[in-house]
């Protein structure tokens, strides 16, 4: 899949290393994303658009434009028509721009109630909230996600680079994550809890 990882980076004078650090990936995962030797999740799209303050669409090429200014209640009304009239989405849309439109409408609410001047497009308002509320929420749920299982499989790489003869070896590992994935998540916290048990290496000596 295409995308303008590379570009966007380039443009902020970034190296792999510094945004990878920046997004919390290894720098030779993002390189495997930006060649498109490897496509990244959604979500993780999600970020990398957040983080360069560009719509996901500008980002994967969908679309040239990076952007919508929400600088003017003019601007404002244009993107709620658009989205009416289904010319846009919120994709079409950076993160920050969509909070900056929730955040307006939100300030100037008494516009969208029966009588106000934009009574109707307040049901495009009202979703415009919702969602903006709601992809907050999952996007720094899966950000936390993300990173917090990037950090599980950096450490297996490191213990399978520098394992020693004694311990597991690498097809010794990798035949356990086949074997558990016939298993159910309680026998697996099973088997670990069994292996937790037994003599360590140090114990072992001591015998």
């Amino acid at each position: 899949m295409e995308n303008r990882i590379k570009e966007l980076r380039l443009e902020r004078g970034m190296t792999l290393k510094e945004l990878g650090k920046a997004l919390g990936v290894r720098d030779n995962t993002l390189s495997q994303y930006e060649t498109g030797k490897r496509n990244p999740q959604y979500g993780f799209l999600e970020e990398v658009a957040e983080y360069f303050d560009v719509s996901v669409e500008y980002l994967t090429k969908d679309t040239d434009r990076r952007n919508y200014p929400v600088k003017n209640r003019d601007d404002i009304e244009k993107i709620l028509r658009k989205l009416d009239n289904n010319e846009l989405h919120l994709t079409n849309l950076s993160h920050l721009t969509a909070i900056r439109l929730s955040l307006w409408i939100l300030n100037n609410h008494n516009l969208f109630v029966n009588g106000g001047e934009l009574n109707g497009l307040a049901w495009v308002a009202q979703m415009v909230v919702k969602d903006t509320a709601s992809s907050e929420q999952t996007l720094k749920y899966y950000s936390s996600s993300r990173k917090k299982i990037n950090k599980n499989v950096d450490k297996i790489d490191d213990l399978l680079i520098n394992f020693e003869d004694e311990y597991a070896s690498s097809s010794q590992v990798l035949k356990f994550i086949e074997l558990s994935k016939n298993l159910s998540y309680e026998n697996v916290d099973k088997t670990l809890k069994f292996m937790s048990k037994l003599p360590t290496l140090d114990e072992e000596e001591d015998y």
